[in-house]
C-alpha cells in the first residue's frame, strides 16, 4: 500500500509484522499514547512511513513548529536543548523509543533538536492523523469521567440537562 500525499513526496506506508509490532511497542511506552484501543493504535501503525536519516542529519531543530511524531526504527538519535546560547545533550534515543509528539498535540515550537548519531532509520506519522485520535481518546475518557461522577449523588446536579435546569422542573 502506497499513499500519494499532497506534498508530491511518496511515502510507503507498507510495513512487515515485526515493524508494525516495533512501532506498537514504542507508542505504548509513550504516556500521551499509553490509552490508545486497538483501533487507534492500529490507525497510528498505518499512518506511519519509514524514511533513512544519514548520520549527523538533524531531523528536528529546537523552536521550529512540529508536523511529525517519530518512532526509532534503527540506530540512535541524540536530543539536545540549546538554552541561554549553550547547548547540552538531554536524552537519546534508540529502537522502539519515540520522540516528537509535544509539539503536534499542545501545538508549540520543538523544544529540542535531534540529530542522527548514526545511520538511522525512522518511522514518522502526520500530526492531523495523531491528533484526531487523542481527541477522541480525550473525549471518551471525559465521558467514562462524567459518567462516573454523575453516579456520585453530591455531584449529580452537576450533570443535570440543561431542560432539567431550567426553573419548571425546579421542586416547589
Amino acid at each position: 500500500m502506497s499513499v500519494q500525499p499532497s506534498s508530491g513526496r511518496k511515502r510507503d506506508r507498507e510495513k512487515s509484522f515485526s515493524t508494525a509490532k516495533l512501532i506498537e511497542t514504542a507508542v505504548r511506552k509513550n504516556v500521551l499514547f499509553s490509552n490508545l484501543d486497538k483501533e487507534q493504535l492500529s490507525k497510528i501503525v498505518a499512518e506511519m512511513y519509514k524514511r533513512e536519516v544519514k548520520e549527523g542529519e538533524t531531523i528536528i531543530k529546537q523552536g521550529e513548529s512540529g508536523d511529525n511524531f517519530y518512532v526509532v526504527h534503527s540506530g540512535k538519535f541524540e536530543i539536545f536543548v540549546t538554552k541561554e546560547g549553550q547547548t547540552n545533550m538531554v536524552a537519546n534515543r534508540g529502537p522502539k523509543t519515540s520522540f516528537g509528539e509535544l509539539a503536534l498535540m499542545y501545538n508549540s515550537p520543538r523544544a529540542a533538536t535531534v540529530t542522527a548519531k548514526n545511520q538511522c532509520s525512522r518511522l514518522g506519522g502526520g500530526s492531523v492523523c495523531l491528533q484526531k485520535i487523542l481527541m477522541k481518546v480525550s473525549e471518551h475518557k471525559l465521558k467514562e469521567y462524567e459518567h462516573f461522577l454523575s453516579k456520585v449523588p453530591l455531584l449529580s446536579t452537576l450533570f443535570r440537562t440543561n431542560e432539567q435546569r431550567s426553573p419548571k422542573h425546579w421542586k416547589k
